[in-house]
């Protein structure tokens, strides 16, 4: 059984920088009802809230020193013309993720918080479509598509978990549909 040891103080954590072993090992699944899983995904929430640069579009748990298969990816919604920019629909979570579907590479440019910071330039390949079964904080499990820009902050999330980060990710290959 998981045991998730808190960490001391009540402020954000500070991302873990690589090369850190936890960053380079597959995180382990989680009880997404449990007290561990609820306590992860404040933490991740409250450091999100707190970076300073890049705008944040996810994070995962092990980047804040929690080796469990959690990330959180910002969601925006409706363009907002008198604030003239998307409003947020909060960060979202998920749980014992895994990618079952991706397709239609393309090379894209990143940054990450356990990289160096205001450095965009490392190139990966995602997807520009995948698709995603993961559980919610009820346990309940879901199967979404993504596409775009969310098909590439969902894998890039989803590598922090297999031990990768975008400096080091090699070339990914196509996931097909599983067969009935």
């Amino acid at each position: 059984m998981l045991t998730i040891t808190k960490k001391k103080g009540s402020g954000p954590l500070n991302p873990i920088k690589y090369p850190a072993a936890i960053l380079k090992k597959e995180a382990e699944s989680i009880d997404p009802t449990s007290k561990d899983a609820e306590y992860v995904i404040k933490q991740l929430m409250h450091t999100m809230s707190t970076r300073k640069w890049g705008g944040v579009a996810g994070m995962a748990a092990p980047q804040i020193g929690f080796s469990v298969k959690i990330f959180m990816v910002q969601h925006y919604g409706q363009f907002a013309p008198k604030l003239g920019r998307r409003v947020t629909d909060g960060p979202r979570a998920y749980i014992n993720p895994r990618i079952v579907e991706s397709s239609d590479f393309y090379k894209a440019y990143e940054g990450c918080f356990s990289l160096e910071a205001n450095k965009f330039d490392y190139e990966v390949e995602r997807p520009k479509k995948l698709v995603l079964e993961y559980q919610d904080t009820e346990g309940a499990w879901h199967r979404d598509a993504f596409e775009g820009h969310f098909a590439q902050v969902i894998a890039h999330e989803y590598d922090h978990l297999e031990g990768r980060v975008c400096a080091t990710a090699p070339k990914p290959k196509k996931k097909e549909p599983a067969k009935k």
